[in-house]
């Protein structure tokens, strides 16, 4: 009897499940019981699909899913990031009044289309990124008093139309030294192949957006942070696709870094977003290590090791391998929280504001959904949104915030990657159909 119900359990399981799922419970229980062994072979498979079709995209078993084919389960959620104090005007669109410098390339006159993040310079003045294409910034003796004194960039408007160089549209995100001999400026790169050959990338869409080619790049400085400028390609490539670009293709690339020092290892870590609407691949965050003293030795995470090259496919043979993704959301900030011995991604998917926690940068913790700045009554006053400006909400009159960042201006690393002291969750807000843009912050405390 013993052995009987040994085998009988796990079919009697699947009938169980079966007449819970299948569309045609009823026909599939009987043929169970007529015939249980058989049945339950030719159902696995349904049953499988089925199963997997009933979980949300935000499930835990989900959180952790690796593209390269690993998957790293996510570990329960131990520390919280809370809202002290209400929103206050970090930056008006009024005080950004740079002319626009070149309209050929779509650059934007002065406002901000990036995550807030910041920089000091040898002489201890900090810099602020906060621009677009333009690449102005904001300086002063510390975060809270950088303000926008003049209309110098810290990389010129360019727009190569040769994809192999990838030196097109450039947004620079933040910049990372461990010394001032070599500082590393961290640069997201749009090819836009509409730009030279409008004829062959007809738009369909704003999320396929055809001929759309992300890469992240490098610039360096050797003077302290004053000036950057571009290596020649390939070895201004950190991180691209591993295959070249070809008109037709839909928006595909790897974009927005994030970068932060690794005290246990002293390596430095760049994230970056991974977009392929060709392959109709998620949302993910793929991370590349480097010793931060050069601009060839970064590697990318595969699932098992950094083992992967990601430089230009124009140079190296194209392996066709993807890097893995230790995220699977639109990760904005990357910081190292001393306190806990913790890193913190914080970002977005769809209108919720997430963050997640890691010990190592590969294994993170449950994602977590942040409440606290204008919570949407339309929700009870329970979750906090993000909106874009293609929003159904931005229509009924909330504002459209997007680029959420942390910053503690006490932190004591020249390159801002740390949390110290008392951080500043920022973000911008959009009005005038996004002509202009505030930039808000609100104080965060990160605890158990």
């Amino acid at each position: 009897m013993k052995n009987e119900l040994g085998h009988i359990f796990p079919y009697s399981l699947v009938a169980y499940l079966l007449s819970r799922f299948s569309p045609t419970s009823k026909e599939h229980a009987s043929l169970f019981h007529q015939n249980p062994r058989s049945t339950v072979w030719l159902y696995m498979a349904a049953l499988g699909g089925v199963l997997g079709s009933c979980s949300s995209p935000a499930s835990p078993a989900r959180e952790g899913r690796q593209a390269g084919g690993n998957d790293i389960k996510p570990s329960r959620a131990e520390y919280l990031i809370e809202v002290m104090g209400p929103p206050e005007l970090y930056l008006s669109a009024d005080d950004m009044r740079c002319p626009g410098v070149d309209e050929d390339i779509g650059a934007r006159s002065d406002i901000s289309d990036i995550p807030i993040n910041a920089f000091r310079r040898k002489d201890g003045t900090v810099i602020v990124f906060s621009g677009n294409q333009n690449n102005y910034y904001l300086v002063g003796k510390s975060v809270d008093s950088a303000r926008r004194l003049n209309c110098d960039q810290l990389i010129h408007p360019v727009n190569d139309p040769e994809p192999s160089r990838y030196n097109a549209r450039r947004w620079m995100f933040g910049a990372y030294g461990k010394d001032y001999n070599l500082i590393i400026g961290f640069v997201h790169n749009e090819y836009h192949g509409d730009d030279f050959s409008p004829g062959a990338c007809q738009r369909s869409s704003q999320a396929n957006f055809e001929c759309w080619y992300a890469s992240t790049t490098l610039v360096t400085s050797t003077d302290g942070g004053f000036t950057f400028k571009a290596p020649k390609s390939p070895d201004n490539v950190l991180a691209s696709l591993p295959w070249q670009f070809e008109f037709g293709q839909r928006r595909a690339g790897l974009f927005s870094p994030k970068v932060v020092g690794n005290p246990k290892d002293g390596m430095v870590y760049v994230m970056v977003t991974y977009v392929d609407q060709n392959e109709k691949r998620p949302i993910g965050q793929c991370l590349l290590r480097g010793s931060g003293k050069q601009l060839t030795d970064w590697r990318g995470w595969d699932g098992s090791g950094f083992n992967l090259a990601m430089g230009s496919p124009y140079a190296q043979r194209n392996s066709n391998r993807q890097c893995a993704s230790v995220l699977n959301f639109s990760v904005r900030s990357l910081k190292y929280v001393s306190s806990i011995n913790q890193f913190i991604a914080i970002g977005n998917h769809g209108e919720r504001i997430l963050y997640s926690f890691s010990p190592d940068l590969i294994h993170w913790s449950q994602r977590q959904t942040l409440r606290g700045i204008d919570e949407d009554e339309n929700t009870g006053g329970k979750e906090m949104y993000v909106s874009s400006q293609n929003s159904k909400r931005v229509g009924g009159g909330i504002p459209s915030k997007t680029y959420f960042s942390i910053i503690d201006s006490e932190s004591k690393s020249m390159n801002f990657d740390t949390v110290d002291g008392n951080p500043y969750l920022y973000y911008i807000q959009r009005h005038d159909h996004g002509v202009k843009r505030d930039v808000f912050r609100v104080p965060i405390r990160i605890s158990r």
